[in-house]
């Protein structure tokens, strides 16, 4: 039965969890290039991150082995997305996210300074 008009809707949001590999290497992505924050990674070795930007919140897992993620596209090769976000201006996005994705893959080649 749809919300009736003024009510407070029951449902309001649904977070994905997907497994990862390599949990921080995956948090820092979604952090540095796609401009997600999380506070604090779950468990030692972490095993456990929420990722958020907005109203988007994803969950990332990861039990240290290598090889258990799966995209759909290898169970399913037509099925080319595990989630979809819906978003405004995704032109500048993804201008956006590929800037910082350079700058990211430059910090990484360069040694430290520090």
């Amino acid at each position: 039965m749809p919300d009736e008009p003024g009510q407070k809707r029951n449902l309001y949001s649904v977070s994905v969890c997907f497994l990862v590999d390599d949990l921080v290497k995956s948090a820092k992505y979604y952090r540095d290039v796609l401009g997600f924050s999380f506070n604090r990674y779950l468990g030692e070795p972490p095993c456990f991150v929420m990722v958020q930007r907005g109203s988007v919140e994803l969950f990332f897992s990861s039990n240290g082995a290598k090889g258990n993620m799966r995209p759909n596209h290898v169970a399913f090769p037509e099925f080319t997305w595990d989630a979809y976000v819906r978003c405004h201006n995704v032109n500048a996005l993804y201008q956006s996210s590929k800037q910082k994705a350079r700058r990211s893959s430059a910090n990484r080649k360069s040694p430290s300074t520090k």
